[in-house]
């Protein structure tokens, strides 16, 4: 081998190297990663039951994804501050515009429709079983002195079906605890206005009483109207009927003479 070619790998090896060196020494040129851009929204900081009027403790915030933010999250915590939560809200989840009312509960009536308070007996609170968001419908008892008016004297009558309970005493929120209460004297029913006066002419001149349904029972049952007169003829003709009385075979007898004898 020449010693021009030996000169000439020499000069590679070294321009090689030289050349690896220089690019290993170079900064990173691949672009960095970019973090999301966020937005930091109001959340739950605890589970906010549907009627609670929010306060500074039950809030926090949390940063999320600009593009995962939900629609009409709040942003900042002043602007839900003594409103009413309209449903309940879990722990974590987004304060959203939809779900709060205005202050106090009255913002929690639906448009178009009354909140109306009954003065309930014991009784009829379904053993205590009622709570708010309940439907029932609403029973009317009347006695009437009317002589033959039709009714026997007395009458109830179905006045309102599957009507959603607002409240129970002062309370909009189901309480914790599912025991009966005993002290249960009102109940505040949602209705329209054309029921309102109904509900209010039934309190005055008769007995309400409630009837739980089932949540998914809101098909109209059209229920007969109750007589007095019915029931007792409902109880005669439910009675066993009375065998007739019998009466013993008379004993017939002969005289000959001034002799008695039986035949």
């Amino acid at each position: 081998m020449s010693l021009r070619t030996l000169l000439a790998i020499f000069l590679s090896l070294v321009c090689g190297g030289s050349a690896v060196l220089g690019v290993s020494k170079l900064p990173n040129l691949r672009p960095a990663s970019t973090m999301p851009e966020t937005v930091s929204i109001v959340v739950a900081s605890s589970d906010i039951p549907r009627g609670r009027s929010i306060t500074a403790d039950m809030l926090t915030t949390k940063d999320y994804p600009k593009e995962l933010v939900p629609e009409r999250a709040i942003l900042d915590t002043e602007g839900v501050l003594d409103r009413t939560a309209a449903v309940d809200v879990l722990k974590d989840e987004p304060i959203l515009e939809d779900k709060l009312g205005g202050h106090g509960a009255a913002s929690l009536i639906p448009e178009g429709m009354r909140a109306c308070t009954i003065t309930a007996n014991v009784a009829s609170a379904v053993a205590g079983l009622l709570k708010p968001r309940d439907r029932v419908d609403v029973l009317c008892s009347m006695t009437s002195t009317q002589a033959n008016d039709g009714t026997g004297g007395a009458v109830t009558t179905t006045l309102l079906e599957n009507v959603e309970i607002f409240a129970i005493e002062h309370h909009i929120v189901a309480p914790a605890e599912t025991k009966a209460d005993p002290n249960v004297r009102t109940v505040t029913l949602l209705v329209t206005p054309n029921q309102a006066p109904e509900l209010d002419l039934g309190q005055s001149k008769g007995t309400l009483h409630l009837t739980l349904r089932n949540p998914n029972d809101s098909k109209p049952s059209n229920p007969k109207l109750a007589t007095l007169l019915g029931i007792l003829f409902h109880q005669e003709m439910a009675a066993p009927e009375k065998p007739p009385e019998t009466k013993p075979a008379p004993t017939l007898r002969t005289f000959r003479g001034t002799t008695e004898g039986d035949k």
